[in-house]
């Protein structure tokens, strides 16, 4: 059975594969939203970029709803 710290890593490590070999944005935000919330146990998550020097929404999920 993996502990959470190695859970952790395990995640952190599938988002660094993705990072460097998803060439689609947007399907790599969503990605990194989803590990981020198992790994966190979040019901949701939302992510923002910043462009430009304007802070710009670019994706969110929610369990809940």
């Amino acid at each position: 059975m993996l502990s959470s710290i190695d859970i952790a890593k395990q995640k952190l490590i599938e988002i660094s594969i993705a990072l460097s070999s998803e060439t689609d944005l947007s399907r790599l935000l969503q990605m990194i939203i989803y590990e981020l919330r198992l790994l966190t146990n979040a019901d949701g998550g939302s992510l923002f970029l910043v462009e430009n020097g304007n802070l710009r929404f670019e994706v969110a999920q929610n369990s809940t709803l």
